[in-house]
């Protein structure tokens, strides 16, 4: 397998996740939001909701910045990009 296979499966396997995929539409919808305000939208716990940015931001669908004591939560399009690249 080369690169642009193994790159376009880690991107479909991390929209796999139902919760992920919520979480990053949450993000999408509330561009620029606090990590708080994006956990205040789900009723699982900071724990899992920071789990799921943790693996989106990795991927590259999302950025955090840091404001003084804040995490600001940035969509960005580069996997999706990627995977219609390598479609």
């Amino acid at each position: 397998m080369n690169d642009g296979q193994a790159d376009l499966e880690s991107i479909f396997f991390v929209l796999s996740d139902p919760m992920r995929r919520r979480v990053l539409e949450a993000a999408v919808a509330h561009n620029g939001a606090t990590v708080t305000e994006l956990c205040e939208l789900f009723p699982v716990s900071r724990f899992a909701v920071m789990r799921h940015l943790n693996v989106l931001e990795e991927a590259g669908f999302i950025r955090r910045e840091a404001n003084g004591r804040e995490r600001r939560v940035y969509s960005t399009d580069y996997p999706f990009e990627e995977a219609i690249a390598q479609w």
